[in-house]
């Protein structure tokens, strides 16, 4: 028969992993245990304690802290009933801290597997076991870190998800998602090609469109949130890397929303000069704010809301000594004059058809030049191949640490550029056949620019402006009109060939070049 006691005790069970609480893993069978050890001792189980999914080499986990808690409020003393030395800490400190201070209280420690005496001998048992729990958890960590590293070196992510990607049935494959992926692809184009210039100034953009993540939460965006998208731009441009494992960059496996070139271009900004704040001030009811001048003084005129709400919008010049500072002017009528001006802009289909014809010929010339790039690039990458190798022959031949440090930095920064060089080739493959999207939104702009600027977002409307009209317009706030502007050169030539001064010149006499927006080539 089993002789009772009045001894008070507690349960406690831990488990260090998320996936061992959701497959029941580990936690009621340590309880279990506990609670038979309790009945069979004579113990009174007061309460259980149960940290889920959190390492033992933490000392503030809620639970422990809660039965330090709960033996400091009792009364009578209280013994900590647990399975394992390591339950308590795989970490030496930890694990001392935690039961001194237990025992500080007056409570007890008693695990089922192990059993130590005050005795000089029991103390060095218990020392070597819990140094053996921070060993084989230090070893266990470095294990798994290998095997990520492994998996990242294969073209997998083992690691958090990137924005604009879910989860797949393969892991460590994610897949782009829609509306997401289109509006980060944007984003970082934007900033890119120097449209967005700003962090605050991408953020803005993404948030302008209410994305919802695949789980359905909303998206927002900041400006540091911002500088994390562009800081790991890699993984949209289709690479993983791992710096700190000695992993340089490679392709992935996963989908890229991006291209090398545009990743390029992003690491280029953000390695230059400090990226100028985003205006707080700017507004999407004031698109041509900076892009209109004073008529007066020849100054960019602001604008802003009088009163409240948005219903008094105004541009007005703030320019010190101008005669016509301070004078406002409706802002819906400076924008319907800006309409009238981008419809007078808009040339005949005819001139459109034409347009598309000279673009798709400049576009076969411009094929010939990738061609030669791409043969470039293969030279560049074999040429990479051969320093790699040549520096892991020096590597094996060194054993001192600086000089072997050096050529590892080496071996990384050519194993970048070859896996650079390699995605744009990959890109190339693609881009004939994406040509026809293209031309399509480009000559879309050109033949409906006032449609794209109504119905555009902040971004999008400044593009148009720039793109029909380069430099800033002058506003004539008497007239309550533009002065006639300069159009951009594409829209000159339009009215050149205007079927109703001249025939329409054949498209065999017309240099191909001067209808050609200038194609983006990324650095080689």
């Amino acid at each position: 028969m089993t002789i009772r006691n009045t001894q008070d005790a507690v349960l406690y069970a831990r488990v260090s992993s998320i996936k061992q609480v959701e497959q029941g893993n580990g936690l009621d069978s340590q309880i279990h245990r506990c609670r038979k050890y309790a009945d069979n001792n004579g113990y009174r189980v007061l309460k259980e304690f149960r940290d889920e999914g959190i390492t033992g080499s933490r000392a503030d986990r809620k639970e422990i802290m809660a039965v330090v808690n709960f033996i400091e409020a009792h009364e009578a003393p209280v013994t900590v009933i647990m399975d394992d030395v390591t339950r308590l800490g795989r970490d030496m400190v930890v694990y001392f801290t935690l039961k001194e201070e237990i025992e500080a209280l007056g409570g007890k420690v008693v695990f089922l597997t192990q059993k130590f005496d005050k005795s000089p001998s029991g103390k060095f048992v218990e020392n070597i076991m819990v140094a053996c729990g921070e060993f084989e958890r230090l070893n266990n960590k470095e294990r798994v870190i290998g095997r990520m590293a492994a998996r990242v070196e294969s073209g997998l992510w083992p690691y958090g998800l990137f924005q604009a990607y879910k989860p797949t049935q393969t892991p460590g494959i994610r897949e782009p998602y829609e509306p997401a992926a289109s509006v980060i692809r944007q984003a970082l184009e934007g900033y890119a090609y120097g449209s967005l210039t700003s962090y605050e100034d991408v953020a803005r953009f993404i948030n302008s469109h209410k994305l919802l993540n695949y789980k359905g939460r909303p998206i927002i965006y900041n400006g540091d949130k911002a500088k994390d998208l562009l800081d790991s731009a890699w993984y949209q441009a289709g690479f993983v890397q791992l710096p700190k494992r000695n992993v340089p960059r490679r392709l992935g496996l996963h989908k890229p929303i991006i291209s090398g070139s545009v990743l390029e271009l992003i690491e280029l900004r953000m390695s230059g000069k400090a990226v100028p704040k985003y205006r707080k001030n700017m507004n999407q009811n004031f698109p041509l704010k900076g892009h209109v001048l004073c008529d007066s003084c020849n100054k960019p005129m602001t604008a802003s809301f009088c009163g409240h709400g948005d219903k008094y919008g105004y541009y007005y010049c703030r320019t010190g000594g101008c005669e016509l500072n301070s004078k406002h002017v409706a802002h819906h009528v400076v924008h319907d004059q800006f309409l009238s001006l981008l419809q007078s802009a808009t040339p005949k289909q005819e001139l459109v058809d034409l347009a598309r014809t000279i673009l798709k010929d400049v576009w076969n010339q411009q094929w010939e030049a990738f061609q030669h790039d791409r043969h470039e690039w293969g030279m560049e990458a074999s040429k990479l191949d051969e320093e790699i190798r040549s520096c892991v022959d020096e590597l094996r031949k060194t054993n001192i640490p600086a000089i072997r440090e050096a050529i590892t930095e080496r071996i990384q920064e050519f194993s970048e550029r070859r896996e650079v060089l390699r995605k744009k080739i990959h890109d190339f493959k693609e881009l004939r056949n994406d040509f026809g999207d293209v031309l399509d939104r480009v000559v879309g702009v050109i033949e409906q620019p006032h449609t794209f600027w109504t119905e555009g977002d902040l971004s999008a409307k400044q593009m148009i402006q720039r793109l029909v009209f380069p430099k800033p317009l002058i506003f004539d706030q008497k007239a309550k009109k533009f002065r006639k502007p300069e159009k951009a050169l594409v829209y000159r030539l339009f009215e050149k060939l205007n079927p109703k001064k001249q025939g329409l010149v054949d498209s065999n006499g017309i240099e191909p070049s001067t209808f050609a927006m200038p194609l983006r080539r990324s650095p080689s």
